[in-house]
């Protein structure tokens, strides 16, 4: 394997092509992993990309959370990378939550993992109903309120996919 497709590695090159000088590239990879470390356990999305600075998630689970995430961003039409960067203009620290109905995520589920792999969405939406909140709706007419959170169905999804591929 290449150095250069190791996600650190990766990460470390991008800090050196913004920042140029040493000394500024490693301050901000310290401080990057400080952050890390301090917000991971308060927000997902931070906690997700630890994992994979950490190498807890490898290359392939990376490739297929990034497939997963325009998925949804185009599915859901939406712009993650914009989410983020409309942070600076206000007082907010986190984007609003992105909920996703049960229509949606079965619709993305099946998108995600293809036509042949039916099992693997039908445990994704699994995992969905174990996670979500809201009720199925009544056949009187009840509307299905379930819904998830955008980064915790894409967390789920790239639990689902690392069961099934099983170890590296």
């Amino acid at each position: 394997e290449r150095l250069s497709n190791q996600f650190p590695v990766f990460v470390v090159d991008h800090f050196s092509k913004l920042y140029g000088l040493r000394n500024l590239v490693d301050q901000n990879c310290w401080d990057m992993l400080y952050n890390l470390h301090a917000l991971r356990k308060h927000y997902l999305e931070v906690e997700i990309f630890a994992r994979f600075v950490e190498e807890y998630y490898s290359d392939k689970d990376l490739l297929f959370y990034l497939y997963a995430r325009n998925v949804v961003q185009k599915e859901l039409r939406i712009n993650f990378k914009q989410r983020w960067s409309e942070l600076g203009r206000g007082k907010e620290r986190m984007p609003p939550a992105l909920p996703v109905s049960h229509r949606e995520a079965s619709r993305i589920s099946k998108l995600i993992f293809g036509p042949d792999a039916k099992e693997l969405s039908r445990a994704l939406m699994q995992l969905f109903d174990d996670h979500c909140i809201g009720e199925r709706g009544s056949t009187r007419g009840g509307g299905d309120t379930r819904r998830l959170d955008v980064m915790q169905y894409l967390h789920l999804a790239l639990v689902q996919y690392r069961e099934a591929k099983g170890p590296d």
